[in-house]
């Protein structure tokens, strides 16, 4: 189920707009209705509300605009962001902590009959680094959150997981690492969710907020 300020924004805010337009219309022929003897009084009127439906039809352009300004800059955000997950940084990165991840689950079934592989951390550190920012843009509304999470839901699970137990070492030192990433990829993944709440999703976006996900 959606949230409902997401609702709001695509199907009542529309709704709000259109009714306020024909409400203006309606007070229009009301008012020649009422006025069509006394033509005085109903070019009056007509004045009047013409000069109200022009003020309504601004302020609805104005917001709408508003609206579509922030969104577009959303969407912008997230290519940017798409393009950075992309490059060929990012994706070195990858490619050596998913071959650490492979060699580390490999040790963890044969029961330590394998040789520990060694960490990566410089790597891990910076790959974390850059989704723990990707998590921020998202829950502070920085970035198209549908966006991001068509393009990411399974880049924030498979990273998590196979990083789950570093993640853990480094916040019994401060929990505020990685708290971001973690706690949006267990909102997006209720089944990883440990010890954090989750993030409470608000108007399509995210709020940090404590307790969890309505």
């Amino acid at each position: 189920m959606k949230p409902f300020k997401e609702f709001a924004v695509n199907h009542l805010e529309p709704r709000f707009y259109g009714a306020l337009w024909y409400i203006a219309l309606a007070m229009l022929i009301a008012m020649a209705i009422m006025g069509w003897e006394d033509r005085t009084r109903f070019r009056e009127e007509i004045v009047f509300t013409g000069a109200l439906l022009a003020i309504v039809v601004a302020t609805i352009g104005w917001i709408w605009s508003g609206r579509m300004t922030i969104l577009m800059t959303r969407k912008n955000n997230a290519l940017a962001l798409l393009e950075r997950l992309s490059s060929e940084y990012v994706s070195g990165l990858k490619k050596v902590v998913y071959g650490y991840v492979s060699e580390y689950n490999e040790f963890q079934e044969a029961e330590c009959e394998k040789k520990r592989p060694e960490m990566p951390e410089a790597e891990i550190e910076q790959l974390l680094s850059v989704y723990e920012q990707v998590a921020v843009a998202i829950v502070h509304g920085a970035a198209d959150y549908e966006m991001l999470k068509q393009a990411q839901f399974l880049v924030f699970k498979r990273i998590y997981l196979g990083l789950r137990h570093h993640i853990d070492k480094v916040q019994e030192i401060d929990s505020a690492y990685y708290e971001y990433f973690e706690r949006l990829t267990c909102t997006w993944h209720p089944e990883l969710q440990k010890k954090t709440a989750v993030f409470r999703i608000d108007g399509g976006l995210f709020n940090p907020m404590a307790g969890a996900d309505a």
